[in-house]
C-alpha cells in the first residue's frame, strides 16, 4: 500500500502536466486566436502598437498544431524555435539518458544562458518591429 502511494505521488506531477498540455493544445487546436476573441491580447501592442517578442505566439501555436509550419514562422519565429527545443528536451527526458539530461540542464539553466536568452528576446522584440523584418516575413 505504501509503495502504491509513492508511485502515485511520483506520477502525479507528470500526469497533471500532460493533462494540462493536452487541454491547452485542444483549446488552441479547435479555436483560432486570430478569430476568437476570448484569447488574451498583448497589453504592450494595445498601448503602443509595437509587438513584443511573444506577439503571435498563440497564432503560431494554433498553426503548429495544424502542421502549418511556414504560417507559424510568419506569426512568431522565436516561438517556433522554442517549441521545437522543448519537444527535443521532452524526448531527451523520456529517453532516460541521465548523462545528457544533466549536461543539458547545466547548459540551459546556467546564469550565462539566462543572460543570452534575455538578450535574444530583447533584440528579437526590437527587430520584429522593423520594416526589414516585416518585409522578410511577407516574402516567406
Amino acid at each position: 500500500m505504501h509503495k502504491t502511494k509513492l508511485l502515485l505521488r511520483s506520477l502525479l506531477k507528470p500526469v497533471l502536466l500532460f493533462v494540462s498540455f493536452i487541454t491547452v493544445a485542444g483549446i488552441y487546436y479547435f479555436f483560432d486566436p486570430s478569430r476568437d476573441t476570448f484569447f488574451i491580447s498583448c497589453p504592450l501592442k494595445a498601448l503602443t502598437s509595437y509587438e513584443c517578442a511573444g506577439c503571435g505566439s498563440q497564432r503560431a501555436f494554433h498553426a503548429l498544431l495544424h502542421f502549418h509550419f511556414l504560417e507559424a514562422v510568419k506569426f512568431n519565429v522565436l516561438f517556433v524555435m522554442l517549441f521545437f527545443i522543448v519537444i527535443c528536451l521532452l524526448l531527451l527526458r523520456i529517453s532516460g539518458n541521465d548523462t545528457l539530461i544533466k549536461k543539458f540542464n547545466g547548459i540551459l539553466f546556467g546564469k550565462k544562458t539566462l543572460f543570452v536568452i534575455l538578450i535574444i528576446i530583447l533584440l528579437f522584440s526590437l527587430f520584429k518591429n522593423t520594416v526589414f523584418y516585416k518585409g522578410i516575413i511577407e516574402n516567406l
